[in-house]
Order: C-alpha cells, then sequence, then structure tokens
C-alpha cells in the first residue's frame, strides 16, 4: 500500500513538497486501501465537475449553489485529507451560509488551488498500484 511519501507519477515525478492527501487516514478510516480507492475515484470525478462550478457560481454571485458544492466536499475531506485543508474548506463553506459572493469569493480563491492540488495527488494515488 503506497503512502504519503511513495506517491508518484508512474514516470517517477514526484508529489509536491506539499501534500493534502492523507492516504494513512483514509485508509484508517475506509477500513482498507481498496476501500479508499473507491471513494476517492469518486471524490476525483466530482472535484473534476465542482472546483470550476464553484469558481462560476461565484463569478454569478450564486452563492447558494456555491455552498451546496462547499457543503458536500465539507463532508468528505476530514476522511482522507489533511486536517488544515479540511478545517479551510470547513470556513469557507460557513462563510457561504449567509455571506456575498463579495466576501466568499477571495476566500475561495485561496483555497481553490489547494483544492486543485488534492484532486491532482488523489489523481496520483488512483494512479498507483
Amino acid at each position: 500500500m503506497p503512502v504519503d511519501s511513495d506517491l508518484a507519477l508512474k514516470d517517477d515525478t514526484p508529489m509536491p513538497a506539499v501534500s493534502y492527501l492523507d492516504a494513512v487516514r483514509g485508509v484508517s478510516m475506509m477500513g482498507s486501501d481498496t476501500s479508499l480507492r473507491k471513494i476517492l475515484s469518486t471524490v476525483h470525478a466530482s472535484m473534476s465537475a465542482s472546483l470550476p462550478d464553484i469558481t462560476q457560481a461565484l463569478a454569478q454571485a450564486d452563492v447558494p449553489r456555491a455552498n451546496a458544492l462547499l457543503h458536500a466536499m465539507k463532508g468528505y475531506l476530514p476522511i482522507f485529507a489533511v486536517d488544515a485543508l479540511a478545517e479551510e474548506v470547513t470556513e469557507v463553506e460557513f462563510l457561504s451560509k449567509t455571506g456575498t459572493a463579495d466576501v466568499v469569493a477571495p476566500r475561495y480563491a485561496l483555497v481553490a488551488p489547494k483544492l486543485a492540488q488534492l484532486q491532482d495527488e488523489i489523481g496520483r494515488y488512483l494512479a498507483t498500484t
């Protein structure tokens, strides 16, 4: 079973210095690497749609739509993401409950690259055997 420090693309490209995926936690919470891979496969596909949808929703000042997407993400991140990222998403999701796009969008802009990196890390993890 790969651990965070062993993650790399099949072409041996190393993971970035900062990692947002905590595969050890994920396996612990899901019970097995196979179970973690199943949820990560679903999450990877979901994030492919959700991340640009959140950006678009905030650009259109549709904060309720962004909130719904962030709320779903907030629910699954603690299973396999590092605490700092899960907490940051929780904070943005909380802001999006009552905040305007002018308040939420800049805060989401700070976390969006981290979520994109997490999505990439998930893809790399899924590419390992």
